[in-house]
């Protein structure tokens, strides 16, 4: 047997990128906004997984930027990280991004500091 070919030696550089989880076909839109500057913006989800979706923006995020990502319709409340920032069509992007943990909506990690310092204060 000779040696590799372009298409193998692509493959034998490349480490396996499968997805641990299926992505989901989904439109639902999401609130984002950066926790390190005042950026806001409402957009549509192209798939959703476990732990991540893709992203349709208008605003420039930047790879590793911390995020709050919040469902308009439904529970999801969580920290995210974005993962990637690609040009999509026009005046739109995609971003890829990591959802940490959700919580129920209205269970907002900062609502449930104050609740309980305030049962704290109140018990006191």
């Amino acid at each position: 047997m000779g040696p590799p070919g372009p298409k193998e030696q692509r493959w034998q550089r490349r480490p396996f990128l499968c997805r641990k989880e299926v992505r989901i076909p989904m439109k639902m839109y999401v609130n984002l906004y950066s926790l390190d500057n005042p950026t806001f913006e409402v957009a549509p989800t192209i798939d959703i997984s476990c732990h991540g979706a893709r992203v349709v923006t208008k605003t420039i995020w930047q790879p590793n930027q911390q995020i709050s990502v919040r469902s308009i319709r439904g529970n999801l409340y969580s920290p995210a990280r974005v993962v990637y920032y690609q040009s999509y069509m026009d005046k739109f992007s995609v971003i890829g991004i990591e959802i940490y943990s959700s919580t129920a909506a209205g269970q907002n990690p900062a609502d449930e500091a104050s609740e309980k310092k305030r049962v704290r204060s109140s018990s006191a």
